[in-house]
């Protein structure tokens, strides 16, 4: 849904999903295999021109710092103008990215609104970035690994493809 917004908001020719190898900021507890991360991000884009899905990160390994994957896009995509889609969440610290001054100078930002999230504008002379609203999810990725594991609907956020994969290959289901 951000993604959707994102194009039609900002006339994007094109967003690139990317799922990370390994997250800086947080645990890797429930991280799939990026095998699976990709097949279900193909899925949820089938038919879609506007949308790709990029194994860059996942295929580097180790820790994913945007710096290093915009690089990469940058290299991919020479004479491109290139965005980084970020949550409102993300804005007051975003000066304290690895490499920022880099990472700024390689792209702009686009910064989806969150709930709960007012903005905050840092004040990073550096950052070039537009604000956009869209539809918000009232549930976080864990609440909805939760739902999955509880048997409840999620279907108000996950398509059909991609539960039936979730199914077909027991992810998120119960431990022991």
């Amino acid at each position: 849904m951000i993604a959707e917004n994102a194009v039609s908001s900002h006339h994007l020719d094109k967003v690139w999903l990317i799922p990370c190898a390994s997250p800086p900021h947080k645990g890797c507890s429930e991280l799939l295999p990026g095998e699976h991360r990709l097949a279900m991000l193909r899925l949820a884009i089938h038919g879609n021109p506007r949308f790709g899905v990029s194994d860059i990160e996942i295929e580097r390994g180790g820790v994913s710092y945007s710096v290093d994957t915009v690089s990469q896009m940058r290299a991919s995509h020479p004479g491109d103008r290139i965005f980084l889609i970020v949550g409102s969440d993300n804005l007051p610290d975003i000066g304290k990215w690895r490499r920022f001054d880099e990472l700024a100078s390689l792209c702009e930002f686009l910064v989806i609104e969150r709930p709960g999230c007012p903005l905050r504008e840092p004040k990073i002379p550096s950052l070039r970035y537009s604000v956009f609203k869209g539809p918000t999810m009232e549930a976080a990725s864990s609440d909805i690994r939760r739902m999955i594991r509880e048997g409840k609907n999620v279907s108000p956020w996950l398509s059909p493809s991609v539960y039936d994969y979730i199914r077909t290959h027991h992810l998120y289901e119960k431990t022991s």
